[in-house]
C-alpha cells in the first residue's frame, strides 16, 4: 500500500471514529433512500405519469446527504434544479415529494396551485429549503 493509500485509509477511519457508527450508518440509509426514490421518479417519468421534465440526482446522493449533515437549523439550503436529494436529506417526507412529482393536491408545496407543481417546484419550507426552479 502506497504512502497515499495509507493516508486515506486513515483518514477514513478517523472520520468513521468522529461520526460514530450509528451516524454513518444513518447516512448510508439516507443516501439509498434517495437512490431509490430518484430511480422510482424516473420509472414513473418513462411511464408518462409525470408531466413536463425531470432532472434526477443519481449519483449526487453523497453530496445532498453530506451537506445536509453539515448543516444547522438556521441555515438555508439552496439547490439547482436537481433537489430531490437535498429536499430528501434535509427531512422531507418521501410520499409527499412524490405527490409534488405527481402534480398531486397533498405535494410538498405550502399552498397547492394547478399551475405550480412538479419536479422543479419541490418546497420545504419548514427546513428552510426554497424551491428548486432552476
Amino acid at each position: 500500500m502506497t504512502e497515499t493509500q495509507q493516508t486515506a485509509v486513515s483518514d477514513r477511519d478517523d472520520l468513521l471514529m468522529q461520526l460514530g457508527e450509528e451516524k454513518t450508518r444513518d447516512m448510508l440509509l439516507q443516501m439509498m433512500l434517495i437512490r431509490r426514490f430518484e430511480e422510482t421518479a424516473q420509472e414513473l417519468y418513462s411511464l408518462g405519469k409525470v408531466h413536463g421534465t425531470m432532472h434526477l440526482s443519481i449519483g449526487q446522493e453523497g453530496t445532498a446527504v453530506g451537506a445536509s449533515a453539515a448543516l444547522t437549523n438556521n441555515d438555508y439550503l439552496l439547490n439547482t434544479h436537481r433537489g430531490h436529494g437535498h429536499c430528501l436529506a434535509w427531512g422531507s417526507e418521501p410520499k409527499l415529494m412524490m405527490a409534488e412529482i405527481l402534480g398531486k393536491e397533498n405535494g410538498t408545496l405550502p399552498t397547492w396551485t394547478p399551475t405550480i407543481w412538479g419536479p422543479t417546484a419541490l418546497s420545504r419550507a419548514a427546513f428552510r429549503f426554497p424551491s428548486g426552479w432552476g
